[in-house]
């Protein structure tokens, strides 16, 4: 917010910039979901 205030970078960049964040917290979400998946597949065998 500091940075943004400042204006050393546009709103739309700073936009742009959480949507990728987001996108980053999804995907690990989303790989920690498959690993447990696979990690308790190989457990129940």
């Amino acid at each position: 917010m500091n940075d943004l205030n400042a204006q050393r970078y546009s709103y739309q960049i700073g936009v742009h910039y959480m949507d990728i964040v987001n996108d980053c917290e999804k995907l690990g979400d989303y790989i920690v979901n498959v690993v447990e998946a696979h990690v308790n597949r190989r457990l129940s065998m």
